[in-house]
């Protein structure tokens, strides 16, 4: 086992603990007004969860896992379709497990097993270019999850296991006949999406995108206050727990989706371009070690964390600065989320694991 362990890129555990130890502090000040700071303490134990977790994943061939990976995908759909009539209502929605003090979001789990499954089932196949006969498996793994998700309804988390899987098939090569009819069926959808499928409040916060201050009080609130805190940090911040949108509650869900916003206000432009650098760094080297990995497996595996990651980033910083509607997704290792947090760590661990083991063929 000493051998894997020496082959660990240590600059990359450097970046992920910065990550980590920013989004932890920032956590802190995002719920100072909290005198419990339970949000502090509970995500130091998701990160301790998440390592231990993760470990396994890093330990064991990646490959030896992957032929088990059929069940660790059916467990999660197990659990989607369990939360639908065990999870609680917690804001007009049943997307958690309660036990105690902690949620568990099996969604998050969704999106990690989907991604190990789909991954597999495309390094079994013998074409180079997937035809619509070979996409029949792959798609039924993507939509079942995210139907369910939908279900609970959280459509922002459904839509994300979609674009995930979309970018796994993409990497992997689509012929262009399926493309381009993806591609029209995909408009078709968005308009059937929103005439009989999107709820009230979803189409509010599409519509808040397009113009939050067409209902500042309301569905355009988030935005609003989003990019007062962020254009408020000025190049050098208001300092810690100086931040005024922050410490008056003015910004909704700061320690979640808006966690980043309370980062920009307090630590400005020259914080904000540390941060960014820092998922650059993470980012490039996933692809490296999906580039160089020596089997299909490892290959696509390290793509399809890696687009998880890039998509999930992009998406919340988009989202923060009114680029993107307000769909409810976090800031990888940074935003206060235990599930998110725990299946991050674990699919860290895969990329590791699949980095080091290139030297081992």
């Amino acid at each position: 086992m000493q051998g894997i362990k020496s082959r660990i890129n240590y600059n990359i555990v450097v970046v992920i603990f910065l990550i980590v130890a920013f989004g932890i502090v920032n956590i802190y000040s995002a719920s100072v007004a909290d005198n419990t700071h339970r949000f502090f303490y509970h995500q130091i134990l998701w990160v301790i969860a998440g390592i231990t977790a993760g470990y396994p994943f890093f330990k064991i061939d990646y490959r030896v896992i992957g032929k088990y990976s059929i069940w660790l995908y059916l467990l999660s759909i197990l659990l989607l379709a369990g939360v639908l009539f065990l999870g609680p209502r917690i804001k007009g929605a049943h997307r958690w497990y309660v036990l105690g003090p902690f949620s568990f979001q099996p969604s998050e789990f969704a999106k990690f097993a989907m991604i190990f499954y789909l991954s597999f089932i495309l390094s079994e196949e013998k074409v180079e270019t997937l035809d619509l006969p070979h996409l029949l498996i792959p798609s039924i793994v993507i939509f079942l999850p995210a139907g369910l998700v939908l279900l609970q309804p959280d459509l922002g988390t459904s839509g994300l296991i979609i674009l995930i899987g979309a970018g796994v098939l993409l990497i992997y090569g689509i012929s262009k006949r399926i493309l381009w009819t993806s591609v029209a069926s995909g408009i078709a959808g968005a308009v059937i999406l929103w005439k009989f499928i999107l709820k009230g409040y979803q189409r509010r916060r599409i519509l808040a995108f397009l113009n939050p201050e067409s209902d500042p009080l309301g569905s355009g609130y988030h935005i609003i206050q989003s990019k007062i805190a962020i254009g408020s940090g000025g190049w050098f911040g208001k300092g810690f727990l100086k931040g005024t949108q922050t410490q008056l509650s003015f910004l909704p869900e700061q320690h979640t989706d808006f966690a980043f916003s309370v980062f920009a206000e307090e630590w400005g432009f020259v914080g904000v371009f540390f941060i960014f650098i820092l998922y650059l760094l993470l980012i490039l080297w996933g692809i490296d070690v999906a580039t160089n990995a020596k089997d299909k497996l490892g290959r696509i595996l390290a793509y399809g964390i890696v687009v998880h990651l890039f998509i999930q980033v992009i998406i919340n910083l988009s989202m923060i600065t009114g680029a993107f509607p307000v769909v409810g997704i976090p800031l990888p290792l940074f935003s206060y989320g235990g599930s998110s947090t725990l299946f991050f760590f674990t699919e860290l661990a895969l990329l590791f694991n699949i980095d080091a083991r290139r030297f081992m063929f």
